[in-house]
């Protein structure tokens, strides 16, 4: 099956909400393009997103983001970004994705993203004593900022398959996603 974006698209929600996996089931299924751009951030970088935030701190982090975003929407095919939770918060990122793809915020239950990141290390942000109290703050800050995506899907899928087909209907539905012979 030969599948294409008509545009670029964004994914955008919080960390744990499905975005990568999204992503990557997509590619796999479709073979649509697709970049990840914390991905992209940590080979930009040449270390991880966890020692940028240490030895570089967040600003430099969202510099990388910023820089990898523009680089993705640069591309001459359109091509589906799985960003980082708080790439769309930021506002310059936020104008520049809403700009130049449509927006989706993948959204997730707090309980079932509670779940899912449970002693993950790998989300500098969520380093605290007390993550499951990190995490809600988080979800509440940013879940306003969030809805201002052109359209939301709800990811309460159990398997990443599901989720994945889902996921693409969702975007043909929407008119994003063509399939052809």
């Amino acid at each position: 099956m030969n599948s294409r974006f008509v545009k670029h698209v964004a994914l955008v929600g919080m960390p744990g909400s499905g975005k990568s996996a999204l992503a990557a089931g997509l590619h796999r299924q479709y073979g649509l393009c697709w970049t990840d751009t914390d991905a992209a951030i940590v080979t930009a970088a040449g270390k991880s997103i966890v020692d940028i935030f240490s030895e570089d701190g967040e600003s430099a982090f969202r510099q990388y983001e910023y820089d990898c975003i523009v680089s993705a929407l640069a591309m001459e095919t359109p091509t589906l970004l799985a960003t980082g939770g708080g790439a769309f918060i930021q506002p310059h990122t936020r104008t520049l994705l809403q700009a130049h793809a449509a927006t989706v915020y993948v959204a997730v239950s707090l309980p079932v993203l509670i779940q899912r990141l449970q002693g993950d290390t790998s989300r500098p942000l969520l380093q605290d004593d007390d993550m499951v109290k990190r995490l809600t703050r988080l979800y509440h800050d940013r879940e306003s900022v969030y809805q201002q995506a052109d359209m939301v899907f709800e990811n309460t899928y159990s398997s990443t398959a599901q989720a994945t087909k889902a996921f693409a209907d969702f975007l043909a539905q929407q008119g994003l996603l063509q399939h052809g012979d």
